[in-house]
């Protein structure tokens, strides 16, 4: 499959029939770089057979291994598209086969015409992704309550209970504004590097002035600057206790 994930799911084949929302919340989970398997979390979640687990028991398992559950139902698509392309998983509950019951999936894509499920229960034992037409999709979208009740379109996106830092999110939106927060941070640090970078370059070319001088303060100014630049270095030299002196290090030689 080459197509690459906008969430970085876990791609794992479910080892039960009972244990789709086993396997589906481990690859969520997995998507924010932690070690689990379907066994580890079922240890948590406690599907069984001919019964499965509940919405419910998804989360609390979600908030044991530290993430948070935001269950929407009913979902959008454009509110699902908007939590991948962020890079949220998605878990569903819906219909691919016809079968009497529902099944746990992981949408982890939306494009302008198909979504991107891995499904821990695909036809072929090899594969993990089901890539649906989005009006297919939509018309297996569904969980059935009851005899008389369906729910439509249910969606479990999972983020992060508190930041790399600490700090608690307080919603999903603030989970999404992080990920915001993040990228204007590394925005801000690469102009602070940049600025440094050509700080650095113009020190090296000498003193600047707008100003006319005499011949006799060039001069100055260059004995000035030769000194600073074959004086000590910010690194690479240095005396020890022992009275010894270092070495001056060759890559500062020369640079101020």
């Amino acid at each position: 499959m080459k197509k690459s994930a906008k969430a970085n799911v876990g791609m794992i084949r479910q080892q039960t029939q009972y244990t789709c929302v086993a396997a589906s919340t481990a690859a969520c989970i997995m998507a924010y770089g932690k070690d689990v398997d379907e066994n580890a979390v079922n240890k948590v979640l406690g599907a069984s057979a001919m019964r499965g687990a509940r919405w419910e028991e998804a989360m609390a398992a979600l908030q044991y291994f530290g993430l948070r559950g935001h269950l929407v139902v009913p979902a959008t698509l454009s509110m699902v598209r908007s939590w991948t392309d962020a890079g949220i998983p998605v878990m569903i509950a819906w219909n691919p086969e016809g079968r009497p019951w529902s099944h746990a999936s992981v949408v982890f894509d939306v494009d302008d015409t198909h979504v991107h499920v891995m499904d821990p229960n695909c036809p072929d034992p090899e594969d993990f992704v089901r890539i649906v037409p989005i009006d297919e999709f939509h018309s297996k979208w569904v969980e059935k309550f009851s005899e008389k009740l369906l729910v439509r379109r249910p969606a479990l996106a999972v983020t992060m209970e508190v930041t790399e830092k600490g700090v608690p999110l307080t919603s999903l939106e603030s989970a999404t504004s992080d990920l915001e927060d993040i990228e204007r941070s590394l925005m801000a640090a690469k102009k602070e590097r940049d600025r440094s970078k050509s700080l650095r370059q113009q020190l090296k070319k000498g003193p600047k002035s707008d100003r006319k001088l005499s011949e006799e303060e060039k001069m100055r100014q260059k004995l000035e600057w030769e000194k600073r630049r074959s004086g000590p270095q910010p690194s690479g030299y240095g005396a020890h206790p022992s009275g010894k002196e270092y070495k001056r290090n060759p890559k500062h030689r020369g640079e101020w």
